[in-house]
């Protein structure tokens, strides 16, 4: 918080700043309880696994991949 209230020139409390600013928090809060709870993306795996696993299931090759 302020230590001291912002006032606006007519001596009002300036309730425009202060709308704003929780607006920014509750924003900002939103945002770290989504990201906390939001899945992670998965990593990709290389894509020589990929030709690799590729080429042992459907075309059988088996040297020097698999003993």
């Amino acid at each position: 918080m302020t230590d001291k209230i912002k006032r606006r020139s007519d001596g009002s409390i300036d309730t425009g700043f202060y709308t704003q600013r929780g607006r920014r928090m509750r924003a900002e809060a939103a945002r770290s309880i989504a990201g906390a709870v939001s899945p992670r993306p998965r990593k990709a795996h290389a894509p020589g696994v990929v030709w690799i696993v590729l080429g042992v299931l459907v075309l059988g090759i088996t040297a020097p991949f698999v003993a």
